[in-house]
């Protein structure tokens, strides 16, 4: 499903079709959808500071709980922003046609079909409600059932936290110098690549790796040193000592 008739909203995956609305009453509703022309003291602004909060606090928890709790710090904080952008939220707003939901004074001459503000914290005003009226376990559920596309496009590979250090006994017990891992940023980095470890020994490159965070990136490129064949390594320790570089 894509958001109709306003390109400036970069595309979401957004379920389709989407989740029902949680009830969250008439009172609450009233709140939630009041900008402040309308003359209600009760608008949505402090709601929204609110839902906003909860937002990234249900997004984190099903983050941390999804996958088997397989995905690392650096890939809950990125695909995180990505989930709680205020592009993503108008999307979702705008998805729910919240643009026709909102009171707005005519006299604000207040275009809900351009302004991207205001659909968008009615609806960190509505995710507020639902904890209000509700409960935090139910918005974390409307969410989650919000972020079934966004979770399915991630994948989680399998990361071996000892592969450093048996990678290091390794090439130790070959008579190699001990590994060293060269970490940069990747500025180019998307969701998937942040930084990138080169892990050498001598002058030698022998593993190559990515990740969202550099100890991530340094896993993977010892985890690439580790299929280097041994006697690949093993000629390396010979043209350390014959150029006078490392000792055993």
């Amino acid at each position: 499903m894509t958001i109709p008739n306003d390109p400036r909203i970069n595309e979401v995956p957004i379920p389709d079709p989407l989740p029902e609305l949680p009830d969250i009453g008439t009172d609450y509703e009233r709140e939630a959808y009041a900008h402040s022309s309308a003359g209600n003291p009760e608008s949505y602004e402090r709601l929204a500071i609110l839902g906003s909060a909860a937002l990234n606090a249900a997004v984190t928890l099903i983050l941390y709980e999804s996958f088997d709790k397989k995905l690392e710090k650096g890939r809950i904080d990125e695909i995180r922003k990505r989930c709680v952008a205020n592009t993503t939220v108008e999307a979702w707003a705008r998805a729910y046609q919240f643009q026709t939901r909102i009171q707005v004074s005519p006299r604000a001459q207040i275009s809900l079909d351009e302004n991207r503000t205001i659909p968008r914290e009615a609806f960190h005003a509505f995710l507020a409600a639902i904890w209000l009226k509700m409960s935090m376990d139910q918005l974390t559920d409307f969410l989650r059932a919000l972020l079934v596309p966004v979770l399915a496009g991630v994948t989680v590979k399998p990361i071996d936290r000892t592969v450093v250090n048996r990678f290091r006994d390794k090439v130790k017990l070959m008579g190699l110098a001990e590994p060293e891992y060269l970490v940069t940023k990747d500025k180019s980095a998307d969701l998937e690549e942040c930084f990138i470890a080169q892990c050498r020994i001598g002058d030698n490159y022998v593993g190559r790796g990515v990740g969202r965070s550099k100890k991530t990136a340094q896993w993977n490129a010892a985890q690439e040193a580790m299929r280097v064949d041994d006697r690949q390594l093993a000629k390396f320790r010979k043209l350390t000592v014959a150029g006078g570089g490392c000792p055993d």
